[in-house]
């Protein structure tokens, strides 16, 4: 039961894959590393594992026998996995075939340029032809080999578009054992791909040490010929003809002019007679260059006195003024370290003069709240006074007012008397209390001066 619900699992993927329309678009030879598979499903292509290596000093691993590694698992029974799996080998095979055609780009401009000097490999020994002759049948061989992959790859696109085909109409059954038979066909294919792939990179990698080789036994040659030649000279300044000359040419042409100047020479009829007084003439050019010489000598020996005196006067001048700088000098430091003793005692000085200033004004804040302190004082005192004298005027006014009315009561009293009698006795008593009623007015009004001035 297990199994045929996985089964029905796996069909109806099949239908939404069908559903979903993937597109197979073989990549070319330009763009190998596109994708080739395009849909909803579709997962990040593996790239790491099939990544071919682009530098020909190094063997191209395929590793392709993950592939029969791969065809051994219960999931290729399934057209899904067998899609993904085969478009991932399809790629691979793609990368791979881009970097071959690349080599054989490579390898077939290198052919190019060594056949452009035939004649001259030619002349150098039997080692520029076996090169040329491997560089062709290499060619062939990589040609050869890129047409087998271009087959591997169609039969890679049929198997993929065959595997994409819907597989619902059919029952569980009949599905499997398609599945099945169709995985056996596949991966026989696959394996055979996988095999001729392997091959094709062993001779690839055979191909290249080949090339390798042919490079190195060029670069001898190369090192032979300029060392016979004479001249680190590129070849195809020799080849073109131009003005260059090697070394053969030039020793034969300086043989020709050796051989015209001795039949020169061996041809002359120089007489005795001319030689001679050549010599007299030459004895007396050298008679007359020595004079010269030795006037030419004298001058100079006096030039060079006159040039020691000079110098020995400017080594006493020189030595003088050594003197002279080793005391400017001396001063300098001197003066150098009063400067630096005045400015200590100037930074002393002003830092005395703030302490100094800093204690001016803290004396003259504390004078000033001493003086504030005591003015306070004094207004207390004087608003004590001022308040104690107002509670003795309004005691006076009590005063006051209770001898006004006695003097009211008298006045009554002295009217009910007989006139007479008021008449003596008031004069006896109203002088006696007017004369406090006036001082006590005076007191009052010295006490309101004072509260006055205070205030």
């Amino acid at each position: 039961m297990s199994a045929t619900k996985v089964l029905n699992k796996k069909l109806c993927r099949n239908k939404k894959i069908k559903k979903n329309n993937f597109e197979f678009t073989p990549t070319s030879n330009s763009s190998a590393g596109s994708k080739c598979m395009k849909g909803d499903n579709d997962s990040e292509l593996t790239k790491s594992n099939f990544m071919p290596n682009l530098n020909l000093d190094f063997d191209d691993n395929l590793e392709l026998e993950e592939i029969s590694g791969q065809d051994n698992n219960s999931e290729l029974m399934f057209p899904y996995d067998v899609n993904k799996r085969l478009s991932d080998q399809v790629q691979t095979l793609l990368r791979e075939n881009a970097a071959l055609q690349k080599s054989l780009v490579e390898n077939e401009a290198r052919l190019r340029g060594v056949q452009k000097y035939p004649p001259a490999m030619a002349m150098h020994g039997r080692a520029s032809d076996l090169a040329a002759s491997k560089i062709v049948e290499l060619t062939k061989r990589v040609r050869e080999l890129t047409a087998d992959l271009e087959v591997a790859k169609l039969k890679c696109q049929n198997a993929v578009m065959s595997s994409i085909k819907p597989t619902s109409e059919t029952t569980n059954e009949e599905t499997n054992e398609n599945l099945k038979e169709k995985n056996v066909d596949k991966t026989n294919e696959l394996k055979e791909l996988s095999d001729k792939l392997t091959n094709t990179n062993l001779k690839l990698c055979e191909y290249r040490n080949q090339c390798q080789q042919l490079k190195h036994e060029l670069k001898i040659s190369h090192k032979a010929l300029a060392n016979e030649v004479g001249d680190n000279v590129p070849l195809q300044n020799v080849l073109n003809g131009g003005t260059w000359r090697g070394r053969a040419q030039i020793i034969c042409t300086l043989q020709q002019q050796v051989a015209e100047l001795t039949e020169k020479l061996n041809n002359s009829d120089f007489k005795e007679k001319q030689i001679n007084v050549n010599k007299s003439a030459i004895r007396q050019i050298e008679k007359d260059l020595k004079a010269e010489n030795a006037k030419e000598i004298a001058l100079y020996k006096d030039q060079l006195e006159e040039k020691q005196r000079k110098l020995d006067a400017f080594k006493a001048r020189n030595k003088v003024l050594e003197i002279q700088v080793a005391e400017l000098r001396g001063q300098v430091t001197i003066l150098l370290e009063k400067t630096t003793h005045d400015d200590e005692l100037i930074s002393s000085l002003t830092v005395q003069l703030r302490v100094a200033l800093e204690k001016n004004d803290q004396d003259a804040n504390s004078k000033k709240e001493f003086q504030h302190r005591s003015l306070e004082r004094e207004l207390s005192l004087e608003k004590q006074r001022a308040s104690q004298f107002q509670c003795a005027l309004s005691d006076r006014e009590d005063k006051i007012a209770l001898l006004e009315e006695r003097i009211r009561e008298l006045q009554n009293k002295l009217e009910r008397k007989t006139p007479e009698k008021v008449d003596s006795r008031s004069k006896s008593v109203e002088a006696p209390a007017v004369v406090g009623i006036f001082k006590l007015r005076n007191y009052f009004y010295q006490l309101v001066l004072l509260m006055m001035k205070y205030i």
